[in-house]
């Protein structure tokens, strides 16, 4: 068949119905009244068929040439905008599939097929709006055909429809009455959905309780352990309507559990370790399902997949010295690495050592350790920042290693930070200012003279006189630094002074422990001036050289206590 483009086609055909009019009964063309109006100028009204030949007999060459040029173009244009409204039908359309997971094979290959018979027709029609005509009509049938899947996919949960519909009594339940004629209805007619575990609500089965937008992990809670069998488990898991992660809007049935459908690299190796190689591989490398959450951003990387040992992992590779490792003394890292065990690691196929820990929260292990190879007093080494959803994980990796105490100190029991200060620099305690231990800054004083401020964290504080602001002064503050300590806080003691007490203690602050904070709140009277222990929940494991507290309005203060754990800036 000899191929032709469509618009000389188009052109060539109407040409021969114009200049042999006289000799053939041609049938008019079908952009008739559209050519009429363009060429004879006539008004829209409709004309009858003898009027309409007479404008195109009437009609020169170049008129209809023209006319026919602009109405190609403009059925090119249509048929350009109508393509992209259909790749948009066909992207959304991909979207779903995701949703279809059963029938994932036979949607694709429909797809495939709609799409080949896309590209043939376009190559061989003759008109451009024949072209969009087809294009339009094929999405239809596809449409049509993804709907009549959709309607017709069997469902494992049991109908219970039907004897929702006939069930008495229904208004009268949603305040919690039971006439007689439903108690007599469900003991003859028990509910349908009882049998998988689930109940009626509303004419479908849903979870106990008619519970809906459940989180992905709590709906695997739910159906732990139930009678809920695994096909309908996996139905109501993968239903948005039951069970949605605020994140994603969708879990997943994977090992025989419902969970997010976006996983860790470790969660994937639980999910995927039992799936044909091909499948675990896709997966656990699609970003979109598992991913690496980088400590201390909200950034993801990929993970990748071990073949050989059925793992989705984490893997990241690092470079450093064995000093470095081994510069903890005593620590299960600097064994690990002393040169005695290095038969026994465990090593990836170009014969790296390889750590089955978090890479992000490794890295952060090594680039203190590097640093603490250059500290000084003068410029200690800054202990790594970790968020708090990661705290538990950090500190279990830590204390493996054996380098709690050598980053963090010896820990033991929580004590009074400003007593144990004293007593490791054989100082007065009320003096610790002047032996340049800490500093003490006011956001404005009022009261006792600046030499003076260190009092206020002696062993009994001030009698009768307090560390305050200038009355009126708002906000205001205290700042200690510690200049040769670290110190975790954990709770504190506050003592106002009695006679300001009412007028000029504020009984709500803000207590800032380096990067993290924490609101705190005490009624100060008369006949309970003091806070007694007050902890401070929230803080971390961190140790800072700074605490700060943020007033409202006023404060006098007589004593302030510090109880945690502290240790030497090396």
């Amino acid at each position: 068949m000899q191929h032709v483009s469509p618009y000389a086609s188009s052109m060539d055909t109407h040409f021969h119905s114009a200049s042999t009019r006289s000799g053939l009964n041609v049938q008019p063309p079908l952009v008739e009244e559209e050519l009429m109006t363009q060429v004879g100028g006539e008004s829209r009204e409709r004309m009858g068929t003898s009027n309409s030949l007479r404008a195109l007999e009437d009609a020169s060459l170049e008129e209809l040439a023209s006319a026919l040029t602009t109405k190609l173009d403009k059925d090119k244009d249509r048929a350009k905008l109508q393509m992209s409204q259909l790749k948009e039908a066909e992207r959304q359309l991909e979207e779903k599939q995701h949703q279809l997971d059963e029938l994932e094979k036979r949607i694709f290959a429909m797809t495939d097929g709609l799409d080949d018979v896309i590209e043939l027709n376009v190559g061989v029609v003759m008109s451009t709006a024949f072209v969009v005509a087809l294009l339009l009509n094929l999405f239809h049938v596809g449409l049509g055909f993804r709907t009549e899947v959709v309607a017709n996919m069997s469902t494992a949960k049991p109908d219970c429809a039907a004897w929702y519909d006939v069930l008495p009594g229904k208004f009268k339940a949603k305040f919690g009455w039971t006439s007689s004629d439903r108690k007599d209805y469900l003991s003859k007619t028990p509910d349908p959905c009882a049998e998988a575990g689930l109940e009626c609500c509303g004419g479908q089965c849903a979870l106990p309780g008619c519970q809906t937008d459940v989180e992905c992990l709590q709906c695997k809670a739910l159906m732990a352990g139930s009678s809920i069998p695994s096909e309908v488990q996996k139905e109501i898991c993968e239903d948005p309507k039951f069970c949605s992660n605020m994140f994603s809007n969708n879990c997943a049935y994977l090992a025989g559990e419902c969970t997010r459908k976006k996983q860790s690299c470790d969660a994937c190796t639980r999910s995927y370790k039992d799936s044909a190689p091909h499948v675990a591989k896709a997966s656990c490398e699609n970003t979109d399902l598992c991913y690496l959450p980088q400590i201390g951003t909200y950034k993801e990387g990929g993970c990748k997949w071990n073949g050989d040992q059925k793992r989705c992992e984490r893997g990241q590779h690092m470079s450093t010295t064995r000093a470095v490792l081994c510069c903890a003394p005593h620590s299960m890292l600097a064994g690990m690495f002393s040169g005695n065990f290095d038969a026994s690691h465990k090593r990836d196929k170009e014969n790296r050592i390889f750590l089955d820990v978090d890479p992000p929260m490794f890295e952060k292990v090594l680039r203190h350790l590097r640093l603490r190879r250059i500290a000084s007093p003068d410029q200690p080494a800054p202990l790594p920042q970790v968020p708090e959803e990661l705290r538990a994980e950090w500190d279990m990796m830590i204390k493996y290693f054996g380098l709690d105490v050598y980053m963090y100190g010896d820990m033991g029991r929580s004590c009074n930070i400003l007593q144990r200060i004293a007593e490791m620099n054989e100082v007065d305690q009320a003096k610790l200012q002047e032996n340049d231990l800490v500093r003490i800054t006011l956001s404005s004083t009022g009261g006792v003279p600046s030499s003076s401020h260190q009092e206020v964290l002696g062993a009994s504080g001030f009698s009768e006189r307090s560390l305050e602001n200038s009355y009126g002064a708002y906000p205001n503050s205290i700042t200690i630094k510690f200049l040769k300590h670290r110190v975790k806080v954990e709770a504190m003691e506050l003592r106002a002074k009695i006679a300001d007490v009412l007028a000029h203690m504020s009984n709500k602050w803000t207590f800032k422990h380096g990067q993290e904070s924490v609101n705190m709140s005490y009624s100060f009277s008369r006949s309970e001036p003091g806070t007694g222990r007050l902890d401070t929940p929230g803080l971390g494991q961190a140790f800072v050289d700074e605490v700060v507290w943020l007033f409202p309005r006023d404060f006098c203060l007589e004593h302030i206590v510090l109880w945690g754990h502290v240790i030497e800036k090396t």
